[in-house]
């Protein structure tokens, strides 16, 4: 099955990045492409144009040219530290001392005001050139995103495997008898 810590998508509702979130210091490109060629070798995430590695000390980002294509090194690091600034100020503790739950929401926190902020106001922030350069903005510009998401593939395949184990009204059993009433079927 196909999951990632955070999904975001374009205003279309197609899919445009795929994030990772590891909490973390210290990790070298070299790294990141390593972590990204095995979540492509299992597939353990949507394939998407592009792919976010979130640490606490850096964002490593590869666009469309590189999607899907491994033994490649992010084309863009980004200070994680300047661009959550204003998350940590708030916050009131440094990223050394998030959880990774608590990570996750200052990324997607952080995504979300990008994705609803004014091109001309992004233009002057330091550390993110490398996100408007990449064209990232102007595709998840107006999106929406999704914490621990799974793929519409991966939503499709649960979902008919409910429909198979329950179809020709068989349910689950007699002992069983009175909960089948009490689930929803998930939607495609």
């Amino acid at each position: 099955m196909k999951q990632a810590d955070i999904i975001v998508y374009g205003p279309d509702r197609t899919l445009q990045l795929v994030v990772e979130v590891k909490n973390g210091l210290g990790a070298s490109e070299e790294w990141a492409r390593e972590v990204r060629d095995l979540l492509l070798q299992h597939r353990a995430i949507p394939a998407s144009p592009y792919f976010l590695l979130a640490m606490t000390n850096r964002f490593y980002l590869w666009g469309p040219g590189t999607a899907g294509v491994p033994r490649r090194l992010p084309e863009y690091a980004i200070d994680v530290r300047e661009a959550l600034e204003p998350y940590t100020r708030a916050l009131g503790r440094p990223l050394e001392n998030v959880s990774k739950p608590g990570f996750e929401l200052l990324v997607s926190s952080w995504l979300v005001d990008l994705m609803h902020s004014d091109p001309q106001a992004l233009a002057g922030c330091p550390g993110l050139s490398g996100l408007l350069d990449s064209g990232l903005f102007a595709a998840i510009r107006r999106g929406s995103l999704d914490l621990e998401a799974e793929d519409q593939e991966s939503r499709e395949a649960i979902a008919a495997q409910y429909w198979k184990a329950y179809e020709g009204g068989a349910g689950l059993g007699p002992e069983f008898d009175g909960w089948v009433d009490q689930g929803a079927w998930p939607s495609g």
